[in-house]
């Protein structure tokens, strides 16, 4: 894959994150809201979910803050519909 592309997706998913934080959604909102255009067909496109609330963490300046990975994994699997077939906690 190339670099230029996983800029693209960035630029695209943080724009589009800014938008939603400002008009008061929630990550877990914003994450299903945000068209993907032509990053739709990635595969694992859930992953959406860590990224916009990294991206509510530097809106809020809470960077130094932990992720809330309980509550990411939860809104990934709710994404994607079902259970992760990956064992990887």
């Amino acid at each position: 894959m190339k670099l230029t592309l996983v800029r693209d997706y960035l630029t695209l998913v943080r724009r589009e994150a800014r938008t939603r934080f400002e008009a008061g959604m929630t990550p877990e909102d914003a994450a299903r809201d945000i068209k993907l255009g032509p990053f739709r067909a990635w595969s694992d496109a859930e992953r959406i979910l860590p990224n916009v609330m990294r991206c509510y963490q530097e809106f809020q300046n809470e960077v130094d803050q932990p992720m809330d990975l309980p509550r990411m994994l939860a809104g990934m699997e709710a994404l994607r519909g079902e259970p992760s077939a990956h064992v990887c906690l």
